[in-house]
């Protein structure tokens, strides 16, 4: 009899431990909260994968040319202050070199009016000449000139190759979120299976997520929707670029309970109309599995968490 309980204790701790390691591996908000007929849009036409990558490159078109006005307009903005710097020496050499004009013409005016004047007198005014002419050799105003034309030619250079650094890292971003992104669409239709991390036999949310970013990008992100949250920079909505991450929680859950990829606007002619997509690995509704959803249905408005980014921005 002690065997017979000790062993099936010992089940229920096996039993226990295996739930909660599959628990902490597994995402399923609709064991949560179940959805009702209402919560999901009828789609019968789905965006394709080509309206999908059309909209996608045209929103990464127009905040690429966005950022690079803000560049640009820095870039002016250093111009502006440097050219009104160049004036102001400009400016203060010249007065410099008119007062120095003025008072060596003084002394010569004074030396011919005055023959009279004492050795030591004549000997000052001679140095004073000579300074004048040794200073016209040297043509220092000249000389400066041209150093501060090359400072502003190197600024310049400088200036130029940082605007080309900052369009060479955002094209390395978009080209980033673009593999990311390609690689997840291609997992569309794959079935729903709690906990699954590959698409064989099935995945659910965090694996669609995990899955992607290893095997797109070679970049870790194993872990449920919560763990995949906390590794992420949490950014509003608003600003959310496709490649960022959509995270979601049932208002009794502990924790975050389902992920996916915002996509951006809906621009196609399909049933999701005017809102935005994301992609994601669904258990319930009227459409199951790797899917594309609307942020304005309303089980997902409902239950949107948050927003988080692991990839570089521009």
């Amino acid at each position: 009899m002690k065997k017979f309980i000790l062993s099936k204790v010992a089940m229920i701790l096996f039993s226990f431990c295996f739930f909660v390691a599959h628990a902490q591996n597994g995402d399923d908000i609709f064991n949560s909260l179940k959805p009702e007929d209402s919560d999901f849009y009828t789609i019968e036409i789905e965006p394709s994968k080509r309206q999908l990558n059309a909209s996608i490159q045209k929103q990464f078109l127009e905040l690429k040319r966005e950022r690079m006005k803000i560049i640009e307009a820095q870039k002016n903005k250093e111009n502006a202050i440097i050219q009104s710097d160049e004036a102001k020496r400009k400016k203060i050499l010249d007065e410099r070199n008119a007062l120095k004009n003025k008072m060596l013409g003084k002394t010569n005016s004074t030396q011919t009016k005055n023959e009279n004047k004492s050795v030591k007198e004549e000997k000052i005014e001679k140095e004073i000449v000579t300074q004048k002419a040794s200073d016209s050799k040297k043509s220092e105003p000249q000389k400066t000139a041209t150093a501060e034309e090359k400072s502003e030619t190197k600024t310049a250079v400088k200036r130029e190759v940082k605007t080309a650094d900052s369009e060479k890292e955002i094209n390395e971003a978009i080209l980033l979120r673009e593999k990311f992104i390609n690689f997840a669409m291609g997992l569309q239709g794959t079935p729903y299976i709690y906990g699954g991390k590959t698409p064989k036999p099935g995945i659910d949310c965090s694996g669609l997520i995990t899955y992607s970013a290893r095997n797109a990008l070679g970049c870790s992100l194993d872990g449920n929707a919560q763990m995949i949250y906390n590794k992420t920079e949490h950014i509003n909505i608003s600003n959310a670029v496709p490649g960022d991450l959509v995270f979601f929680k049932a208002p009794f859950d502990k924790r975050i309970s389902h992920v996916g990829i915002f996509l951006g606007k809906n621009n196609g002619q399909n049933d999701f109309g005017d809102q935005m997509l994301f992609l994601n690995a669904a258990s319930g509704g009227k459409r199951t599995g790797v899917i594309i959803s609307g942020m304005n249905e309303r089980y997902w408005k409902r239950t949107f968490y948050a927003c988080g980014r692991f990839l570089p921005t521009f």
